[in-house]
């Protein structure tokens, strides 16, 4: 079961670090093409989906890793 959790937990943080860094990056090529004169705005919420995603990252791990930590290895 650990096993599972594991390719599951990997697969949820490939997945939300392809979707935010795709998403932010197609944040910044909107702002730098387009003729807005709101480009910081776009570059700070490009920078902000970066940061909940680390966020959501540091939380996922916290959450499924903190057990693993304090459990006794399998060689005792």
């Amino acid at each position: 079961m650990d096993r599972v959790i594991e390719i599951l937990r990997r697969l949820v943080l490939v997945t939300l670090w392809f979707v935010s860094g795709s998403a932010s990056l197609m944040i910044v090529i909107i702002c730098l093409t387009s003729d807005a004169t709101e480009i910081g705005q776009g570059l700070l919420t490009a920078i902000g989906v970066l940061v909940a995603a680390f966020i959501f990252h540091r939380v996922l791990n916290w959450v499924v890793v903190k057990d693993d930590k304090n459990a006794p290895t399998e060689n005792q």
